[in-house]
């Protein structure tokens, strides 16, 4: 195994259980392995304003791809490389039909959060880190999120709606069936709305052109539905023991939890250690 490229997710696999902080194992073994000339590159769901300083502050990283692969942009400069956005049109389709069901949304613009003023999901809001969330993230609020996109007059990277509950997100999914986007989760009851053929996995593969990187050298580390194509497309891939289940079905090795490091444990296992 000759791993030269290690795209890590985010949410529920780096980070630990309070979405802000990584472990000292794990950031030893990113720096370790950055430190062997091995590209680490963070692949989130979130915009790349809301991608923690624990993981800024790592020095060495040089690229990260956010809004589930709707941009990737060098760390450093936030100089992109690469960008799948939704069209305007379509973007302000959706968000006129959620509108209408008064749902917590984001819209993910040029690396900033966009929400709708006076609208909360219950699910953050019951979460113990929903206020620290909200303060450190600074989410920018406007009064209506259709108008302030046909306003801006440009694509987004994002669409991300919080659903109440199960059958909210049930109704929500058959008002947007046949809308020609992709949408997928991340878990926490999310729908996540982003241009069709947008994915981590697409644009881990552009990075890996850009940078001559063979799909054979990289591996992947993932929790969830929205890093199924990274996963199927990186040579090795692995998933923390907390994954979903369907997300197991694909992976060459399952890792420890990411409250255990188990991104640091597959670091050393694979790519600290190759012969």
């Amino acid at each position: 195994m000759n791993i030269k490229l290690v795209a890590l997710d985010m949410d529920g696999t780096t980070l630990d259980n309070n979405h802000f902080t990584i472990s000292a194992k794990n950031r030893k073994a990113i720096t370790d392995a950055i430190a062997k000339g091995i590209y680490v590159v963070p692949a989130t769901g979130r915009t790349f304003g809301e991608l923690p300083k624990s993981v800024r502050k790592i020095d060495g990283i040089r690229f990260v791809i956010t809004s589930n692969g709707a941009s990737t942009a060098q760390l450093t400069t936030k100089k992109e490389v690469y960008s799948n956005l939704i069209p305007l049109a379509p973007a302000i389709n959706v968000l006129s039909i959620i509108k209408e069901c008064k749902v917590y949304t984001e819209v993910y613009y040029n690396g900033t959060s966009y929400t709708q003023r006076g609208i909360k999901s219950n699910i953050l809001r019951h979460n113990p880190f929903f206020m620290l969330y909200s303060a450190i993230l600074k989410n920018v609020q406007v009064n209506n999120l259709a108008e302030f996109v046909s306003e801006n007059g440009k694509p987004i990277e994002k669409i991300e709606i919080i659903p109440d509950n199960v059958s909210q997100k049930e109704m929500l999914e058959k008002k947007l069936n046949g809308i020609p986007l992709s949408i997928t989760t991340s878990g926490m009851n999310t729908i996540e709305i982003t241009n069709l053929g947008t994915s981590k996995g697409e644009a881990l593969a552009y990075l890996c052109k850009y940078l001559h990187i063979d799909s054979d050298q990289v591996m992947a580390i993932g929790d969830n539905i929205n890093d199924l194509e990274m996963l199927k497309w990186a040579g090795f891939a692995v998933d923390v023991d907390n994954a979903d289940p369907a997300v197991k079905n694909v992976a060459d090795f399952v890792t420890l939890s990411n409250s255990k490091s188990g991104v640091a444990h597959a670091i050393e296992s694979f790519a600290l250690n190759q012969r």
